[in-house]
């Protein structure tokens, strides 16, 4: 992906039939943008046991705390975090991407659609062929 990760929040350790890894919510964007439920991707990335195979999967999906679009101007839910303002000389995207962070890790796996147990248990539930 040719973008930086704006924030990184449910991380969790997860093993699938022949190895494990990592999964975690992220936005990827080229430019400061506000969280939200376009840009919002589940990640995970692992490897199999014997160290010869990677795998990566990635999933959109969406939290009702987010706005629906990256616009500065789409409207947000109440409990949301308020985007800074890029007028400001100094906007501190860092404590927004904090904040979103702590938003998103405090929300219920149940709060995201489609909900992070399922997606877990479908990453749980692959095995990488062996080569033949």
């Amino acid at each position: 992906i040719n973008a930086k990760m704006l924030f990184a929040a449910q991380i969790q350790e997860l093993s699938f039939q022949n190895g494990k890894g990592i999964r975690y919510l992220t936005q990827y964007a080229q430019s400061p943008v506000p969280a939200n439920n376009t840009d919002l991707f589940y990640n995970f990335i692992g490897l199999t046991d014997d160290g010869t195979d990677y795998l990566v999967a990635v999933f959109p999906l969406t939290n009702p705390l987010l706005a629906e679009t990256s616009a500065t101007d789409a409207p947000l839910p109440a409990g949301g975090i308020p985007f800074p303002d890029l007028a400001d000389p100094n906007p501190n995207m860092n404590a927004y991407s904090i904040a979103i962070t702590d938003l998103l890790n405090a929300q219920l796996p149940e709060r995201f659609t489609p909900a992070l147990g399922e997606l877990d248990r479908l990453i749980e539930s692959m095995q990488v062929a062996p080569d033949l």
